[in-house]
């Protein structure tokens, strides 16, 4: 399969128009119409007003609404225009900037009710409710006849959007089947509708639903907050002990030793080991001229203080000036 499948692609309670390439009105829209536009509030109810004195011209992936608008700064979603105006005046409205709050209310009330079945996915100029599962041959008539109810059922809200499922392939083989919910515009009274029939759930059980998730939430909550106690009680506990360790069997064997720095001669120092909570004698040494002006050394490790430094295991580190190289403890 190379190409997209598609099962079925419809508008809901919506026909899209033709494009306009004169400004259909020259009658001025009021300032504050603007500053709800660039502010995010634009809904749903306020096209439905507008279109009392003005022409809208709804499109599949924007509006348009022509009137004098003067001149309208920039309103974005990340860092992307959702409206701007066209040559003729109009000003065109990305979906996106529309019903925004009620969106975020969708997703809030699918959140509360542990409603996993479609993601959500939004850019400058889109926003989709996706519900999407592999699809193969064993599995296709099945997923199929699944994903089609689901279409038919989703259309039926009374909002204006489009309802698009298909079999999409992916890069690596195989395909995924795949249904987009695209609100494009919201009603106020149908706001709740969008969450019983996105989440499956009738408006009897919603609120029952919200108890049982909230209440398995809270017990999950604690529990990890236990878990999280108990690691962290462990983690102390080790630290204690790695503590201890180094203050009454590691420290007394080198605690004779001066303090100095690798530049004045093999140093040894106590570090706890990068993979395990074991404490090891750590050294560094100089070994010499490296190239372009810089200095060959190297490190060993040993779980027993070990006095000779040519009964250890030295490993070359990354030659670097000297000045570059800090490794301090005890000089042997």
């Amino acid at each position: 399969m190379k190409s997209i499948e598609t099962l079925i692609n419809v508008a809901m309670n919506q026909d899209f128009a033709t494009p306009k390439k004169l400004n259909r009105s020259t009658k001025l829209i009021p300032d504050t119409i603007i500053e709800q536009l660039e502010n995010k509030l634009f809904t749903c109810e306020m096209i439905e007003d507008l279109k009392k004195q003005f022409p809208i011209y709804h499109y599949k992936s924007c509006l348009t609404i022509h009137g004098n608008w003067g001149e309208v700064s920039t309103s974005s979603i990340g860092r992307y225009k959702n409206i701007h105006q066209n040559q003729n005046g109009s000003l065109e409205v990305f979906y996106s900037a529309i019903d925004t709050g009620k969106i975020r209310e969708i997703r809030k009330q699918l959140d509360s009710v542990g409603c996993r079945k479609y993601y959500f996915l939004e850019n400058s100029t889109d926003r989709v409710f996706r519900y999407s599962k592999t699809i193969t041959k064993e599995t296709a008539e099945e997923l199929k006849k699944e994903f089609l109810q689901e279409a038919e059922r989703i259309k039926t809200l009374a909002i204006y959007g489009t309802v698009h499922a298909y079999i999409s392939p992916k890069i690596w083989g195989g395909a995924d089947i795949v249904l987009d919910i695209r609100p494009l515009a919201i009603p106020e009274n149908q706001v709740q509708n969008v969450c019983y029939m996105l989440a499956g759930i009738a408006s009897d059980n919603w609120h029952q639903v919200q108890l049982n998730v909230e209440r398995e939430r809270a017990i999950q909550e604690e529990k990890d907050h236990q878990e999280q106690a108990e690691r962290q009680a462990a983690r102390d506990k080790i630290k204690n002990e790695t503590e201890q360790k180094m203050k009454l069997i590691y420290l007394p064997k080198i605690e004779h030793l001066k303090h100095g720095t690798i530049q004045q001669g093999i140093v040894v120092t106590i570090k706890e080991d990068r993979y395990s909570p074991e404490l090891m004698f750590v050294y560094s040494k100089i070994d010499g001229k490296g190239a372009f002006g810089k200095t060959k050394w190297s490190t060993a490790k040993s779980p027993e203080f070990i006095s000779d430094p040519s009964q250890l295991n030295w490993e070359a580190q990354k030659q670097s000036p000297i000045k570059e190289i800090r490794a301090a403890g005890r000089l042997l």
